[in-house]
């Protein structure tokens, strides 16, 4: 019997991630809405709001957006997918980035890469079962589109 690689669907890590960033918060409150919180979150939460922005036309153009990549049945190149191979981890990191830039203390810091780092490789991951499942239409497709930065504006 083949051995699966261990695979944690993206929606239990968006869970995971939203957890940590709330234990993290609420330990640490005093820390981290002390000093400039205003000017932090002005800039941060239109970072947090673009997340969601990238999920939301993610999962327009893409239905099944969270389900297994051994389940995509189709190679989806329109819309924001035609601008950026991985719209829905971007909007990920993005998150992330902004609750740093919101409360810019250690344990934020760590979590914040910690899962910045597990939304690229699963971007990795999913690329290698796209790049099985579809050949060379994937290959194709991933040297005109970017993975997260879109050469034109969206």
């Amino acid at each position: 019997m083949k051995r699966k690689f261990f695979y944690i669907p993206p929606l239990y890590f968006d869970l995971i991630n939203l957890i940590v960033i709330n234990i993290v918060f609420f330990s640490f409150y005093k820390e981290a809405t002390s000093g400039l919180i205003l000017l932090r979150a002005a800039i941060g939460t239109p970072i947090v709001l673009l997340s969601f922005y990238f999920e939301s036309i993610s999962h327009k153009v893409l239905e099944k957006a969270h389900s297994y990549p051994e389940e995509i049945k189709k190679l989806v190149t329109t819309g924001i997918y035609s601008k950026i191979r991985h719209p829905i981890y971007l909007g990920r990191i993005l998150l992330n980035i902004g609750f740093l830039i919101i409360f810019p203390i250690l344990p934020m810091a760590v979590v914040a890469i910690t899962f910045i780092v597990v939304w690229y490789l699963m971007a990795l991951y999913e690329e290698r079962i796209l790049i099985k499942k579809f050949g060379k239409r994937y290959k194709k497709y991933k040297e005109k589109v970017p993975m997260f930065i879109p050469r034109k504006r969206i």
